[in-house]
């Protein structure tokens, strides 16, 4: 009888073992899909935020370029030697930087 029993016992722990497999295969499908959730989740968090962003830089990139353009057409000349003084430094910079 003893053998019987053994042989039982070795029977009930394939099964909790088989079972615990397909507890673990549960589990880990479970935290897939978690993951994959969050995932777009934070993906479209993100992508809100980078449209925000990019809509921010349009209104201040606009709003700058109508600065400069009422500046130019207010003082013309003032515009053209600035230019004039800004690229004759940068240039100075760059061929002492070639040297």
């Amino acid at each position: 009888m003893a053998t019987n029993e053994v042989n039982q016992e070795l029977e009930q722990l394939k099964s909790d073992v088989a079972t615990l497999r397909e507890d673990m295969a549960t589990l880990i499908d479970t935290l897939k899909q978690a993951g994959t959730e969050e995932g777009r989740e934070v993906y479209d968090r993100v992508q809100t935020r980078a449209r925000q962003a990019g809509a921010n830089v349009r209104r201040s990139t606009s709003e700058a370029y109508g600065v400069v353009g009422r500046e130019v057409e207010e003082r013309p000349l003032t515009s053209i030697l600035a230019a004039f003084g800004t690229g004759f430094v940068v240039g100075m910079l760059l061929d002492r930087r070639g040297h």
